[in-house]
This record gives C-alpha cells, structure tokens and sequence, in this order.
C-alpha cells in the first residue's frame, strides 16, 4: 500500500502509536520512505510499511481504520447540513 502526501497514518515510534501527517516520499529500490510530521510537531524523517527498511514504521491496519473513522465523521457531518 502507497500513501500521498498529507495522508494521515499511524506510525509506530520507539514502541509508541503516534499519528502523523505525510509531508514528503522518497522511492528506494527496496521500497518507499515516507517523512512524517506527527501531532504533537516532531518530524520523523524515515518511516516505511517494510519493517526492514527503518525502524519506525507506518502500521497499514491501524492507519487503515483511522482513514474509515474519518470518512465517516465527514459523511454524519454532511448529513446534519443538509437535514437543517
């Protein structure tokens, strides 16, 4: 799975989950390493889906839900626009 700049992912860092924003992708010949600033400001210069490419890395499945959770929040939101 790829991801664009300023998707919003799930990153595991020093054994923590943080969400982050995407600000820049650098491709690799063994994959793709993502620059990702995190909520609380901190940049985190090399996140990647492969494990063995960095030490922080982005969790898909975690990511995956948050994406779904967000859409839907923006779905009930249009809703209540438009019963007003």
């Amino acid at each position: 799975m790829s991801y664009s700049v300023k998707d919003q992912v799930v990153v595991r860092v020093n054994g923590v989950h943080r969400v982050g924003t995407i600000t820049q992708i650098s491709r690799l010949k063994r994959g793709i390493i993502y620059s990702v600033v995190l909520e609380n400001g901190k940049l985190v210069e090399n996140c990647s889906v492969n494990k063995e490419l960095s030490p922080n890395h982005i969790i898909k499945g975690l990511t995956k839900t948050l994406k779904n959770a967000s859409g839907q929040e923006e779905v009930s939101s249009t809703e209540e626009e438009g019963a007003e």
